[in-house]
């Protein structure tokens, strides 16, 4: 196995394991019908591992992997600033935040030309997370009851990151190290 794709791997599981620890009690205490909303960035560095390993090949998860990594990576980043004095005081915190630029590169890795159809199934999906998350109350723990700007920046970032994808994603196919990057990864 190439070094690259095993760090990926390591890291990626590395990643799920201490998000499934972050969610874990919040999925014990809900209908298993809703734990698929709940822990966002695993899910999403999971399905990234398993690309890695190339156990899954379907340009419909592609997308949404690609478009989930990088929506949870910034909205995990805005949340630990907008709410550094509780997540930032601790050195967990500032863990989470290169966890979550690492995931958000992972974008590059993924963003090739992505189909129309699935970038709006893609946003259908993220609109439909951001409703469970925010009118059943699924969203990660934040410690605020105010959630007007957290909420409102997760649904814009639902449309808008899917057309900045399809947009931009030939071009950052076109970049030397990407073109390299996805030369070793089966994704």
């Amino acid at each position: 196995m190439n070094p690259v794709i095993a760090i990926l791997i390591l890291a990626n599981l590395f990643g799920f394991g201490i998000g499934m620890l972050f969610y874990w009690q919040q999925m014990l205490s809900v209908n298993p019908v809703f734990w698929i909303f709940i822990p966002d960035c695993p899910l999403y560095v999971a399905l990234a591992a398993l690309f890695y390993l190339g156990w899954v090949k379907n340009d419909l998860l592609r997308t949404i992997t690609a478009i989930g990594l990088v929506k949870y990576a910034l909205w995990t980043e805005f949340a630990l600033f907008y709410y550094s004095g509780y997540f930032l005081t601790v050195p967990f915190g500032w863990l989470l935040v290169f966890e979550h630029i690492g995931m958000g590169l992972q974008f590059l890795v993924f963003s090739r030309a992505f189909d129309k159809r699935w970038i709006a199934v893609s946003i259908g999906w993220f609109l439909l997370n951001d409703f469970v998350d925010y009118f059943f109350g699924m969203h990660p723990f934040l410690p605020s009851s105010n959630l007007r700007v957290i909420s409102a920046l997760t649904v814009a970032s639902s449309v808008v990151l899917p057309f900045a994808a399809y947009y931009l994603g030939p071009k950052i196919q076109k970049i030397g190290l990407v073109q390299a990057l996805q030369k070793l990864v089966p994704a």
